[in-house]
């Protein structure tokens, strides 16, 4: 329904769910992403295997884990050590499923 109104883009919260929003899209008959632009979220390895590749936001995984082993080896090994914060910034890849704002 949203995309009778007019929408021109769907955000999801997992590239699974964007994918599933790509293919009913076509389904319907809509044209990905001259008619509606598509995004996803974590970069999975099924963003990147369609013809039409999915643009999503990428959380970085292996760098995440790296950092957080090493957080942990470091708490493990020194006494009285606090507890760190680390923010990761993720990144936008954009592929093939969006198109500039109308």
């Amino acid at each position: 329904r949203f995309l009778e109104k007019g929408m021109t883009a769907i955000i999801c919260s997992q590239d699974t769910l964007a994918n599933a929003a790509l293919i009913q899209c076509q389904q319907l008959g809509y044209r990905i992403p001259e008619d509606i632009s598509i995004i996803g979220f974590d970069d999975i390895s099924i963003s990147s295997l369609h013809s039409i590749q999915l643009t999503t936001v990428s959380q970085h995984a292996e760098e995440m884990g790296r950092i957080a082993s090493e957080l942990m080896i470091k708490q493990l090994t020194t006494s009285h050590s606090q507890p760190e914060r680390v923010i990761l910034k993720p990144s936008l890849i954009i592929r093939n499923t969006t198109a500039p704002v109308r």
